[in-house]
């Protein structure tokens, strides 16, 4: 359970940087490192760094409404 609004955006921070590092991170271990075909590399970029993007989406959403509604 987040506790602070300072908790809640670092794991904001987290779950955005990581979905920024795994977009790339597949698309260069699939493309560069494996030799698969880029759209194969993209299609799975998308994927996976989609669902931490929801992630971050989510606790974006979650601030805005406590701070709507004054939770801290």
């Amino acid at each position: 359970m987040l506790r602070t609004r300072e908790q809640a955006i670092s794991y904001l921070v987290a779950a955005s940087v990581g979905a920024v590092l795994v977009f790339v991170g597949t698309i260069v271990v699939l493309t560069f490192l494996l030799g698969s075909p880029i759209v194969y590399a993209l299609v799975r970029a998308v994927i996976l760094g989609g669902m931490l993007a929801l992630a971050a989406l989510w606790y974006w959403l979650s601030i805005k409404w406590m701070d709507a509604h004054d939770r801290w």
